[in-house]
């Protein structure tokens, strides 16, 4: 499901996966419902990591497109890019 959700090859995101394990951000688990399967969840010090950061990234973010796109702009924007993220 995360590779399918940060449009990642299976191998790039199991690599990214495992540096972040290794960072101390992500533990990940044995999949009951699943054998082939892990449960990958954020750390304590992830979701800090992930507090911190965000402010950064709305800034970049506002900066870079909400400030080049009029508001029927970026409801467009959003309605395509749900439309990419749901297909198969």
């Amino acid at each position: 499901e995360l590779q399918r959700e940060m449009l990642l090859a299976q191998y790039n995101a199991s690599r990214l996966i495992d540096r972040l394990e290794l960072a101390g951000l992500v533990e990940r688990r044995p999949c009951r419902e699943d054998g082939r399967g892990q449960i990958v969840r954020i750390t304590r010090s992830g979701r800090t990591l992930a507090k911190r950061m965000w402010p950064v990234y709305a800034a970049a973010i506002q900066r870079l497109v909400g400030e080049r796109l009029s508001d029927a702009e970026a409801d467009r924007l959003f309605a395509l890019l749900g439309k990419l993220r749901t297909s198969d």
